[in-house]
Protein backbone atom coordinates (compact mmCIF):
# COMPACT_ATOMS: atom_id res chain seq x y z
CA UNK A 1 0.00 0.00 0.00
CA UNK A 2 1.40 3.45 -0.88
CA UNK A 3 2.00 6.23 1.65
CA UNK A 4 -0.83 8.29 0.13
CA UNK A 5 -3.29 5.41 0.55
CA UNK A 6 -2.07 4.76 4.08
CA UNK A 7 -2.52 8.45 4.89
CA UNK A 8 -6.05 8.44 3.49
CA UNK A 9 -6.84 5.19 5.28
CA UNK A 10 -5.57 6.53 8.61
CA UNK A 11 -7.53 9.72 8.02
CA UNK A 12 -10.70 7.73 7.38
CA UNK A 13 -10.17 5.64 10.48
CA UNK A 14 -9.20 8.55 12.71
CA UNK A 15 -12.06 10.86 11.80
CA UNK A 16 -15.25 11.24 9.84
CA UNK A 17 -14.73 10.21 6.21
CA UNK A 18 -16.26 13.48 5.04
CA UNK A 19 -13.44 15.39 6.72
CA UNK A 20 -10.63 13.66 4.81
CA UNK A 21 -9.42 15.98 2.08
CA UNK A 22 -6.20 15.77 0.15
CA UNK A 23 -4.49 19.03 -0.84
CA UNK A 24 -4.82 17.86 -4.47
CA UNK A 25 -8.60 17.59 -4.12
CA UNK A 26 -8.75 20.97 -2.40
CA UNK A 27 -6.78 22.54 -5.25
CA UNK A 28 -9.58 21.49 -7.60
CA UNK A 29 -12.38 23.22 -5.66
CA UNK A 30 -12.89 26.08 -3.26
CA UNK A 31 -12.79 25.92 0.52
CA UNK A 32 -14.51 28.50 2.72
CA UNK A 33 -12.67 30.58 5.34
CA UNK A 34 -14.93 32.11 7.99
CA UNK A 35 -14.22 34.00 11.19
CA UNK A 36 -14.19 30.65 13.04
CA UNK A 37 -12.81 28.03 10.64
CA UNK A 38 -11.26 26.91 7.36
CA UNK A 39 -13.15 23.97 5.89
CA UNK A 40 -13.63 21.44 8.69
CA UNK A 41 -10.92 22.91 10.98
CA UNK A 42 -12.18 25.31 13.63
CA UNK A 43 -10.16 27.75 15.67
CA UNK A 44 -9.20 26.23 19.04
CA UNK A 45 -9.28 22.67 17.63
CA UNK A 46 -6.30 20.50 18.58
CA UNK A 47 -3.40 21.33 16.22
CA UNK A 48 -3.00 17.62 15.45
CA UNK A 49 -6.47 17.68 13.86
CA UNK A 50 -4.91 19.23 10.75
CA UNK A 51 -3.10 16.01 9.84
CA UNK A 52 -6.30 13.99 10.16
CA UNK A 53 -8.35 16.42 8.08
CA UNK A 54 -5.87 17.13 5.27
CA UNK A 55 -3.62 14.09 5.28
CA UNK A 56 -0.52 15.67 3.74
CA UNK A 57 0.76 18.27 6.22
CA UNK A 58 4.17 19.74 7.09
CA UNK A 59 5.16 20.76 10.61
CA UNK A 60 6.72 24.19 11.05
CA UNK A 61 8.00 26.39 13.85
CA UNK A 62 7.22 30.11 13.83
CA UNK A 63 9.20 32.75 15.66
CA UNK A 64 8.70 36.37 16.68
CA UNK A 65 10.53 38.42 19.25
CA UNK A 66 12.58 35.40 20.37
CA UNK A 67 9.46 33.33 21.09
CA UNK A 68 8.55 30.21 19.10
CA UNK A 69 5.35 28.25 18.53
CA UNK A 70 4.20 25.32 16.40
CA UNK A 71 2.28 25.35 13.16
CA UNK A 72 1.03 23.06 10.40
CA UNK A 73 1.27 23.88 6.68
CA UNK A 74 -0.99 22.49 3.97
CA UNK A 75 0.17 23.16 0.41
CA UNK A 76 -2.51 23.17 -2.28
CA UNK A 77 -1.98 21.79 -5.78
CA UNK A 78 -3.68 24.87 -7.24
CA UNK A 79 -1.10 27.12 -5.58
CA UNK A 80 -0.71 28.72 -2.20
CA UNK A 81 -0.97 27.19 1.23
CA UNK A 82 -2.87 27.28 4.50
CA UNK A 83 -1.03 27.83 7.77
CA UNK A 84 -2.57 26.70 11.05
CA UNK A 85 -0.75 28.25 14.02
CA UNK A 86 -0.73 27.43 17.68
CA UNK A 87 0.23 30.15 20.15
CA UNK A 88 3.37 30.67 22.20
CA UNK A 89 1.19 30.21 25.30
CA UNK A 90 -0.81 27.21 24.02
CA UNK A 91 1.11 24.91 21.67
CA UNK A 92 -1.72 22.37 21.41
CA UNK A 93 -4.58 24.28 19.74
CA UNK A 94 -5.18 26.32 16.56
CA UNK A 95 -5.14 30.04 17.34
CA UNK A 96 -4.70 31.46 13.83
CA UNK A 97 -5.55 30.26 10.32
CA UNK A 98 -4.12 32.04 7.28
CA UNK A 99 -3.99 31.29 3.58
CA UNK A 100 -2.28 32.44 0.40
CA UNK A 101 -4.32 30.07 -1.77
CA UNK A 102 -6.79 31.36 -4.36
CA UNK A 103 -8.68 28.07 -3.82
CA UNK A 104 -9.83 29.41 -0.42
CA UNK A 105 -12.67 31.94 -0.47
CA UNK A 106 -14.64 33.91 2.05
CA UNK A 107 -18.33 33.13 2.38
CA UNK A 108 -18.90 36.05 -0.01
CA UNK A 109 -16.50 34.67 -2.63
CA UNK A 110 -13.47 36.93 -2.06
CA UNK A 111 -10.09 35.22 -2.31
CA UNK A 112 -6.37 35.83 -2.68
CA UNK A 113 -6.12 37.93 -5.84
CA UNK A 114 -9.39 39.84 -5.30
CA UNK A 115 -8.95 43.58 -5.92
CA UNK A 116 -9.91 46.16 -3.31
CA UNK A 117 -12.26 47.75 -5.86
CA UNK A 118 -14.22 44.47 -5.95
CA UNK A 119 -14.56 44.48 -2.15
CA UNK A 120 -15.85 48.06 -2.23
CA UNK A 121 -18.30 47.31 -5.07
CA UNK A 122 -19.64 44.37 -3.06
CA UNK A 123 -20.29 46.76 -0.16
CA UNK A 124 -17.83 45.06 2.19
CA UNK A 125 -17.21 47.36 5.18
CA UNK A 126 -13.44 47.76 5.58
CA UNK A 127 -11.22 48.92 8.40
CA UNK A 128 -7.48 49.47 8.37
CA UNK A 129 -5.08 48.61 11.18
CA UNK A 130 -1.32 48.84 11.31
CA UNK A 131 -0.11 46.45 14.02
CA UNK A 132 3.66 46.31 14.29
CA UNK A 133 4.01 48.44 11.16
CA UNK A 134 2.16 46.02 8.85
CA UNK A 135 -0.97 47.12 6.96
CA UNK A 136 -3.95 44.89 7.70
CA UNK A 137 -7.40 45.25 6.17
CA UNK A 138 -10.29 44.01 8.28
CA UNK A 139 -13.29 42.70 6.35
CA UNK A 140 -15.68 43.79 9.10
CA UNK A 141 -18.76 42.10 7.69
CA UNK A 142 -16.99 38.73 7.75
CA UNK A 143 -14.67 39.01 10.75
CA UNK A 144 -11.57 38.29 8.64
CA UNK A 145 -8.24 40.00 8.10
CA UNK A 146 -6.38 40.45 4.83
CA UNK A 147 -3.03 41.69 3.63
CA UNK A 148 -2.52 43.43 0.30
CA UNK A 149 0.28 43.47 -2.25
CA UNK A 150 3.47 45.26 -1.24
CA UNK A 151 3.09 48.05 -3.84
CA UNK A 152 -0.34 49.02 -2.46
CA UNK A 153 0.90 48.77 1.12
CA UNK A 154 3.92 51.00 0.33
CA UNK A 155 1.74 53.56 -1.47
CA UNK A 156 -0.61 53.76 1.51
CA UNK A 157 2.15 53.90 4.13
CA UNK A 158 4.05 56.64 2.26
CA UNK A 159 0.92 58.83 2.23
CA UNK A 160 1.11 60.26 5.78
CA UNK A 161 -2.41 61.69 5.66
CA UNK A 162 -3.87 58.30 4.70
CA UNK A 163 -1.82 56.34 7.22
CA UNK A 164 -2.64 58.85 9.98
CA UNK A 165 -6.41 58.63 9.40
CA UNK A 166 -6.48 54.91 8.49
CA UNK A 167 -9.03 55.65 5.77
CA UNK A 168 -9.66 52.57 3.57
CA UNK A 169 -10.60 54.86 0.66
CA UNK A 170 -6.95 55.98 0.53
CA UNK A 171 -5.85 52.49 -0.53
CA UNK A 172 -5.25 52.06 -4.26
CA UNK A 173 -8.33 50.48 -5.86
CA UNK A 174 -6.11 48.05 -7.77
CA UNK A 175 -4.64 46.69 -4.51
CA UNK A 176 -4.88 42.88 -4.45
CA UNK A 177 -5.42 40.58 -1.47
CA UNK A 178 -2.29 38.50 -0.89
CA UNK A 179 -3.47 36.61 2.19
CA UNK A 180 -6.59 36.07 4.27
CA UNK A 181 -6.65 35.13 7.94
CA UNK A 182 -8.68 34.65 11.07
CA UNK A 183 -7.64 34.32 14.67
CA UNK A 184 -9.26 33.91 18.01
CA UNK A 185 -8.66 33.43 21.65
CA UNK A 186 -9.12 29.94 23.01
CA UNK A 187 -10.41 29.65 26.56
Amino acid sequence: MTCARLSLLSCMLASNVALCQSPEAIGQRRMILTARQLGAVRLCAPLDTISRVFGSVSDTVLESEEVTWRGKVVRFSGGGRALFEASWADAQRVWKISTTSPAVTTSKGQHVGTRLAELKRAGEPLEIRIPEGRLIIILKGQGLGATVDSAAESAFMSNSEASDTLNPDALPSDARITSLFTLGGCQ
